[in-house]
């Protein structure tokens, strides 16, 4: 596939149905692209979040009538094939708003439908609520002075107080959370069927109605668990740059790495990343205190590696991608780290 660049993303038909309706296939697609574009990771997280977005403004709010004009008009002009009704609605949502033409859709209404449904998440008490139907992101402080950057058509719901001995909030769409530090009192989301359980950390929950529910940490540690029919749950702890990802109330939690991992500190070594005749174990050292991450090989068929290399400005896929190339290895992500396969070095 050529590289691509913003607007290509929104008119790609395998990527407006990795967003909204992802398979496996789909999935190990588009992961093996941002490893191989990581410098594209930014247009891909744009362009997923407009087609989210837009995406539920399209289906139950336009009228059958006008979208149909709507879809009359632009058919041609885009020339795109044949969809699901709603996809291409999506698609068309995105363009519009490209185009600047999103005012078609300014009477998009907020819906509380989904496998939890919102209205039965929230407790029956007096809750403060706050809705986004902009389509900007809004920042939101809760009383114990945690920051909620809320996305488009998203909510949250919280006690205006937070009293009691947990702080609790109610999470419908999707938001980025600071939270400030209190062991005392621990912060739970409940987002959908899934509660996160944090102290003081900050992290991103996307959760829509009939989406899959993920939950990405920037830093700290986050706990997560699926409030199953059962009355059992897995908890599955999360650490920087690993996101947790449930398909459904019944399927099994999936721990991955996010897609574009952020540098969380700067290496008191090789802060520059600029390596020469450096063993790979210390190598490997640099990346792992840099980005939190694990990263797993075996020491004793890399120990004669080295590696000269200048990795400075390049994203952690592509730091990855050039120390293999170098040793002729090769490295897969498993369960939330990196894992490393290679036959040494002479």
């Amino acid at each position: 596939m050529s590289e691509k660049n913003y607007a290509d993303f929104v008119r790609d038909e395998a990527f407006v149905r990795w967003v909204l309706t992802p398979t496996a296939g789909d999935e190990a697609f588009w992961e093996a692209y941002l490893h191989r574009h990581p410098e594209q990771a930014e247009d891909i997280r744009q362009a997923r979040q407009y087609v989210r977005n837009l995406s539920v403004a399209a289906r139950p709010a336009i009228p059958a009538g006008e979208a149909g004009l709507i879809w009359e008009s632009l058919e041609e002009k885009l020339k795109v094939r044949p969809l699901r009704r709603w996809v291409v609605l999506a698609r068309v949502a995105v363009l519009l708003l490209l185009l600047g033409g999103a005012g078609v859709f300014s009477y998009y209404r907020l819906r509380s439908t989904g496998r939890e449904g919102y209205g039965r998440m929230a407790p029956d008490r007096d809750l403060t609520e706050v809705v986004n139907t902009t389509p900007q992101s809004k920042r939101v402080e809760l009383p114990d002075r945690s920051v909620v950057v809320l996305e488009p058509n998203s909510k949250l719901s919280y006690n205006a107080r937070f009293e009691g001995d947990k702080r609790e909030v109610y999470l419908a769409g999707e938001a980025f959370f600071e939270v400030t530090k209190n062991p005392e009192k621990p912060f739970l989301v409940y987002s959908d069927y899934v509660v996160t359980r944090v102290i003081g950390t900050s992290f991103t929950i996307r959760a829509f109605p009939d989406k899959q529910v993920v939950v990405s940490v920037r830093t700290g540690k986050v706990t997560v668990f699926s409030r199953k029919k059962q009355g059992t749950s897995q908890e599955m702890i999360l650490t920087p740059n690993q996101e947790a990802v449930f398909p459904s109330a019944e399927e099994e939690v999936i721990r991955k790495l996010v897609p574009a991992p952020r540098q969380i500190i700067t290496p008191e070594q090789f802060s520059d990343f600029r390596f020469e005749e450096t063993p790979l174990s210390t190598v490997f050292t640099t990346l792992e205190n840099a980005y939190g991450i694990r990263i797993t090989y075996d020491p004793d068929v890399l120990k004669h590696c080295n590696l000269t290399s200048d990795l400075s400005g390049e994203s952690l896929f592509q730091q990855l991608n050039l120390i293999c190339e170098a040793i002729h290895a090769r490295y897969e992500l498993t369960d939330g780290q990196v894992v490393i396969y290679g036959k040494g070095c002479d």
